[in-house]
C-alpha cells in the first residue's frame, strides 16, 4: 500500500474529541440485546514483521470481561450525529493505554454491523515497526488487567473477543 493510504502519528496523535462531544451509555435494541452506545470504533495494533497484534485482557469492570480485545469505546454525540469513528478510536486507545505508538493507521476501517440494529464498530488497523514495537509500553486503564504481543495464528489458544477475530478473518 502507498503511504497515501496511511493517517501518520503526526496526525492521528493530534485528534481529540470535542468539547461539545456527549456520551450516549448503555443502548437497548429491538432484538432485546445491548450495546454501549450507538456506534464504536477501536484500534488493533499490529506488527507486519512479526505478524503479531497487541491484545488487552479486559477487566471484570467492563462488558465481555475476560476476553482478549482492542482499545477502544463508545462513539460520542456531537450535534446530532455520531463522532467520528476515527478520533473515537484514537481518543478511547489513548485513555486506556495511556499514550499512542508511532506508526501509521490505514485509513479505510473494518466495519462490524450488527444486525438488526442501527449500531456499526469500526476498526483501525495501526501498524508499528519493530523498533517501535520495543519500545511502546502501554499503562493500562481500569478497563483492562493485561496485555500482551500474540501471533496472529496461535490466537486459537486465547479466548480472543469475537470482533478482534472477525477484524482478522478480513485482513
Amino acid at each position: 500500500m502507498a503511504d497515501t493510504d496511511y493517517i501518520l502519528y503526526e496526525q492521528y496523535s493530534r485528534l481529540f474529541s470535542s468539547k461539545d462531544a456527549r456520551e450516549v451509555g448503555l443502548v437497548h435494541h429491538l432484538d432485546e440485546t445491548n450495546t454501549w452506545g450507538l456506534g464504536g470504533a477501536g484500534l488493533l495494533i499490529l506488527s507486519p514483521e512479526y505478524q503479531e497484534v497487541l491484545l488487552f485482557k479486559r477487566s471484570g469492570l467492563v462488558h465481555d470481561s475476560g476476553y482478549w480485545g482492542i482499545t477502544g469505546g463508545a462513539r460520542n454525540i456531537i450535534g446530532n450525529s455520531l463522532e467520528k469513528s476515527l478520533v473515537t478510536a484514537v481518543v478511547e486507545s489513548r485513555e486506556e493505554m495511556g499514550s499512542l505508538p508511532k506508526g501509521k493507521i490505514l485509513q479505510g476501517p473494518y466495519v462490524y454491523s450488527k444486525e438488526g440494529t442501527d449500531f456499526t464498530y469500526e476498526t483501525y488497523i495501526l501498524e508499528i515497526d519493530a523498533a517501535e514495537k520495543g519500545l511502546f509500553v502501554p499503562r493500562l486503564n481500569w478497563e483492562h488487567d493485561k496485555y500482551g504481543w500474540f501471533e496472529i495464528d496461535k490466537l486459537s489458544e486465547l479466548d480472543v473477543h469475537p470482533g478482534v477475530l472477525y477484524v482478522l478473518e478480513q485482513l
